[in-house]
């Protein structure tokens, strides 16, 4: 049974606890952390997105409101943006797209490879309810790991010996 311990993050941010802070946050889910900072003013909130690793900081910003996202992507520095913004699925890439201006969406872009960057530009341009958009991320990743032909390249040398099997021996 997990206990929920009521913690008060500003004041652990303005005696300048940051080691007790950081053990805090790392033990916390995402949720709740999401919950814990949604009580602090945007820039104690940076204070502690900063304190975050990298992948639990993203599932938090995925869990935030869009206006809250809005308000942390204008204060985050441009380093940890980038790093939370790759960080995130796939899903919730295209959800936070959906919700930002221009501007901004521009500029998230701007930190993913090409082929990222053109999916997620192609997904956004199926209706938002399509099944065609929905199905788009179950089928990646379905097939997340494999190459162009069809290979994970952990399988390859059985695929080839049942290849060769079957050249030698026929479907018998």
């Amino acid at each position: 049974m997990k206990i929920k311990v009521e913690i008060d993050l500003q004041e652990l941010i303005e005696k300048g606890d940051f080691k007790t802070l950081k053990r805090v946050l790392e033990q916390q889910d995402p949720a709740d952390v999401k919950e814990m900072i949604e009580k602090l003013p945007p820039d104690l909130k940076v204070v502690v997105f900063r304190l975050l690793p990298k992948d639990k900081a993203a599932e938090v910003f995925s869990e935030l409101e869009p206006d809250d996202q809005l308000e942390l992507i204008k204060l985050f520095r441009e380093e940890r943006l980038k790093e939370i913004f790759e960080s995130m699925d796939p899903d919730d890439k295209v959800e936070l797209l959906e919700e930002m201006p221009a501007n901004v969406v521009k500029k998230l872009l701007s930190y993913l490879p090409p082929q990222e960057r053109e999916e997620l530009l192609h997904i956004l341009n199926y209706p938002e309810d399509s099944a065609a958009r929905l199905a788009h991320h179950r089928i990646r990743r379905a097939f997340r790991g494999y190459d162009r032909q069809g290979s994970t390249g952990k399988g390859e040398k059985r695929r080839k010996e049942e290849r060769e099997h079957l050249l030698s021996h026929g479907d018998r």
